[in-house]
């Protein structure tokens, strides 16, 4: 399998180097040359072999002697309940509960293959990795804990200091151990990702600290993350499906899920009041502004990196188009979607803007109706799916996070944190509980929003790495 990137200046890469140079030199995102073909009858197998017949289709070549097989059975064998379950919780509309890994987020689904894949790529050649990482919460509490015990590589998580949950804070400083690195930066998420793909672009680092990533501009991240629409469509089969979003890269994975054949239908895009997305598709302006504080902070973006990868095949995958796109964007501050793109776009997704106080009314209305509780990003991706369900059409809300790492945002909603005597319907146990009560390892190190802060960090504490 070869990747190429989105601005079609950088070299063309294999699977294993994509792991561990997630940004391409020219600034773009790496993509495969295809998508390759689903087999017919994948989603009838365990959930351990949809993911790792994934893995074995987009790793090509370097895949072949690989056990990927058991690699997702120990990827997955801390999850306190596995497969994914789905739930209806009234007809028609389905919660898909990817909350139950170590983190409570669904991003353990895939930082958890990541890591492992990271792993064994160093293992081979002997070498030693950093990676460095923008978080608005969930990635960093996923990534901390997939690569607490990792031998090769060293991991540092910059996080809008102010702008996640305490639960989310602790999960990133509470544990102790000298490879692990959680960088408060002073502005919002947007400013971490901004500094992550300047010093990402940065040869002469690159090169010395061996950086990489595993936000999802990471490729392999998608790739583990298509698996569970490939499960979830085998269960209910043309099903729409609501995607709480920030940096675009979970409703990517579905994308790439139905242009591989998956039986999906349209992919809605839930965001909250930080709606850059649904003004762009309505408008065909995509006009980043300050990204505003909410109850729900993994979506508080502005800049989703992966909607890059999903222009550039709206483009008909034309790089310099893509170029000039954002030429215009970096000089204007907003960019105009070509008409023929914005139409594609369209096709096969919706987009939804969900207030702040309505995805509060639907935390309460389904605790009320059902006792089942959401955190405020499901809750934003459960309205968007009533909004949208068509008539004898079903639609999948994906269960994003567990409630429990939003205490303040269920408190307001139904006036009671969600702690281990108010669970899910089915009374399952949250699987982080320890973190509501973890104390900090330390006051986490606060920075100016300052490429040039980060990097003299990294040199100081992480050179050794390399």
């Amino acid at each position: 399998m070869i990747y190429a990137s989105t601005r079609g200046e950088a070299p063309k890469a294999s699977f294993e180097t994509i792991l561990t140079r997630a940004l391409a030199s020219d600034g773009g995102l790496y993509v495969p040359e295809r998508l390759p073909a689903l087999p017919t009858s994948l989603a009838q197998k365990p959930y351990e072999e949809i993911a790792a017949e994934i893995l074995r289709l987009f790793a090509g070549d370097w895949g072949r002697d690989k056990d990927f097989s058991a690699l997702a059975r120990e990827s997955y064998a801390p999850f306190r309940h596995h497969p994914p379950p789905l739930e209806e919780t009234e007809e028609g509309v389905y919660l898909l509960e990817l909350f139950h890994g170590p983190s409570g987020a669904f991003k353990d689904y895939a930082m958890r293959i990541l890591s492992r894949l990271m792993e064994l790529v160093l293992t081979e050649s002997g070498g030693r990795m950093t990676i460095l990482t923008a978080t608005s919460g969930d990635t960093g509490a996923a990534a901390m804990s997939a690569f607490a015990e990792s031998r090769h590589i060293h991991l540092a998580v910059l996080y809008p200091k102010g702008r996640v949950s305490p639960v989310q804070e602790r999960q990133m400083t509470g544990l102790a151990a000298s490879h692990l690195h959680a960088l408060a930066i002073e502005g919002d998420f947007d400013d971490c990702q901004a500094i992550v793909k300047q010093l990402m672009s940065d040869e002469a680092l690159a090169e010395r600290l061996n950086l990489s990533g595993v936000n999802s501009i990471n490729w392999a991240r998608i790739a583990a993350q298509i698996a569970y629409y490939v499960y979830a469509a085998g269960i209910v089969p043309d099903a729409d499906f609501a995607v709480p979003t920030g940096n675009f890269g979970d409703i990517l994975a579905g994308y790439a899920a139905k242009r591989m054949g998956a039986p999906l239908g349209r992919l809605v895009i839930a965001a909250n009041e930080n709606a850059v997305l649904p003004r762009a598709f309505e408008t065909g302006l995509y006009a980043p502004r300050a990204a505003r504080a909410t109850l729900a902070p993994s979506m508080d973006i502005q800049a989703p990196s992966n909607f890059e990868r999903a222009l550039f095949d709206a483009m008909g995958r034309d790089s310099e188009k893509l170029r000039l796109f954002f030429k215009e964007l970096e000089e204007k501050k907003q960019a105009a979607i070509p008409k023929e793109a914005l139409a594609c776009l369209r096709r096969h997704f919706a987009a939804e803007e969900i207030k702040e106080e309505e995805s509060l009314r639907a935390i309460a209305s389904l605790y009320q109706k059902k006792g089942y509780m959401m955190d405020p990003h499901t809750a934003i991706g459960y309205a968007a799916a009533k909004r949208r369900k068509r008539d004898g059409k079903p639609i999948i809300a994906l269960a994003t996070a567990h409630a429990a790492k939003f205490p303040d945002a269920v408190r307001r909603a139904i006036g009671r944190e969600a702690d281990s005597l108010a669970l899910p319907a089915s009374r399952r146990p949250a699987p982080f509980a320890a973190a509501k009560k973890m104390g900090l390892k330390e006051t986490p190190t606060s920075l100016a929003p300052r490429a040039s802060l980060v990097r003299a960090y990294l040199l100081r504490e992480m050179d050794c790495a390399a």
